[in-house]
C-alpha cells in the first residue's frame, strides 16, 4: 500500500546517505500489553471500530493470512537492547511476532468473542464477524460500495482500504537479525 511503499522509499534513502542507520521495521503495534492502551491509533484500530459497529461486513485475506501485533513494550524493551548493542550500520532488524503472529481467523473470532460479552448487539446475533473474501469477491464488495453512494460505507471502505489489502499478501519477516540482538 502507499503507505508502506512511502517507507520503504524513506529506507532507501536513508540506506544511501553517509549515516548507514540501522533501520527496525516494526509490525502492527496494538497497544500495551498491561493495560491495552493505545497510544497512537493506526489503521487497524479503526477496522476494530468498524467491526464492532457491524460495519465490516467482509475481509480481503485466507482464514490463514497472518496478523503480526506486537505491543508498544515490546518495542521500547527491543529498542532499549538495540541502543546498548554493538552498533550495525545499515543493518535491518524486523520487530515481529514471530511463530506467535496471530491468523486472520483468529484474531476475527477473538475480536467476536470480546464484541459479544460487551455489546448486547452482538450477544443477540444482531452483529456477525466479517466473511474472510477473496481478492475478486472484495473487489466486487468494494466496487458496488462504491457504486451505492452510500457514504457511510463508502468512508468505511476507504479506511479499510488503507489497511485490510495487505492482507492478501501475507508476509513472514525475517526475524534472525532482531532475534540475534535480543
Amino acid at each position: 500500500n502507499g503507505y508502506e511503499a512511502s517507507k520503504w522509499r524513506a529506507e532507501a534513502q536513508a540506506l544511501a546517505s553517509p549515516l548507514r542507520p540501522e533501520i527496525v521495521r516494526l509490525a502492527i503495534v496494538a497497544g500495551e500489553e498491561g493495560t491495552g492502551a493505545i497510544a497512537r491509533p493506526g489503521a487497524l484500530h479503526a477496522a476494530l471500530r468498524w467491526y464492532r459497529r457491524g460495519l465490516l461486513p467482509m475481509v480481503p485475506g485466507r482464514p490463514e493470512s497472518p496478523v503480526d501485533l506486537i505491543s508498544t513494550d515490546l518495542v521500547a524493551r527491543f529498542l532499549a537492547r538495540l541502543l546498548v548493542s554493538p552498533a550495525e550500520p545499515g543493518a535491518i532488524y524486523h520487530l515481529s511476532a514471530g511463530p506467535a503472529t496471530a491468523r486472520l481467523d483468529a484474531l476475527l473470532a477473538l475480536a467476536a468473542d470480546r464484541c459479544r460479552v460487551s455489546d448486547a448487539r452482538w450477544a443477540r446475533g444482531q452483529f456477525t464477524p466479517p466473511v474472510i473474501a477473496t481478492r475478486a469477491t472484495f473487489a466486487a464488495f468494494r466496487a458496488s460500495v462504491r457504486a451505492s453512494g452510500d457514504a457511510l460505507f463508502n468512508e468505511v471502505l476507504a479506511s479499510a482500504d488503507s489497511f485490510l489489502p495487505v492482507l492478501l499478501h501475507p508476509k513472514r519477516p525475517a526475524t534472525a537479525r532482531a532475534e540475534r540482538c535480543w
